[in-house]
């Protein structure tokens, strides 16, 4: 019927989008704060917040209280930009500045922090230094001090492409750039983490088409 009208109708395969694709952008539609909160109302749901005792704002809160200079890494940074999967605690790239370091140990001594290995917390430079990652109990869940993330130089490298990022319940944490989080999961090498990374990277072509360099 087309032919005999003097039209083709040509078979085109055009690559469909993917449900992954479809949810990171209406993620990027989200505002930073409706982000955090989707995932807090996701963690009540599951009953896993009550758990671990997972309140980041709470955690937050000390910190700015306190004037604590630091950048948001890791599984809560990762999904205030933009990505979706689950996390149950706090990860943080502090300055290690000496009167910051100060401040960083009043706030955590208000949310009653102890290290997870029952060790002494000593929060001086070269006791920082000497490990990767001080994983913290508090009141409010767990807490991360990553002092060097992996494919980074640290806070003062962050801290260049970071955003304050509004969640709501007045924080406005310094948030790691997408492309310092995709460089971070990159420099791990590990596999489990690896749709946390492509995730990164769809988000970053995403925004590039939408006009938006982060």
């Amino acid at each position: 019927m087309i032919q005999a009208c003097g039209f083709d109708l040509p078979l085109v395969l055009a690559p469909r989008e993917s449900r992954q694709d479809e949810r990171l952008e209406k993620n990027l539609l989200l505002t930073p704060e409706r982000r955090a909160q989707r995932l807090l109302a996701k963690l009540d749901r599951e009953g896993t917040a009550a758990e671990t005792r997972f309140d980041p704002y709470a955690l937050l809160q000390a910190l700015d209280r306190h004037r604590v200079t630091y950048v948001l890494i890791g599984g809560l940074a990762r999904i205030v930009q933009g990505t979706e999967e689950p996390t149950h605690g706090l990860d943080l790239t502090p300055s290690l500045r000496e009167q910051n370091l100060e401040r960083l140990e009043r706030a955590l001594g208000e949310v009653d922090a102890t290290r997870a290995d029952g060790r002494t917390l000593s929060l001086d430079p070269e006791s920082l230094a000497s490990e990767p990652v001080h994983e913290l109990e508090t009141q409010h869940g767990p807490l991360k001090l990553v002092p060097e993330p992996a494919g980074t130089r640290g806070y003062d490298d962050l801290r260049r492409a970071a955003s304050r990022e509004p969640l709501g319940h007045g924080v406005r944490p310094q948030v790691a750039s997408v492309g310092d989080l995709a460089r971070m999961l990159s420099a791990l090498a590990d596999e489990e983490r690896l749709p946390q990374l492509m995730q990164l990277r769809r988000i970053t072509e995403l925004e590039r088409t939408r006009g938006i360099e982060r």
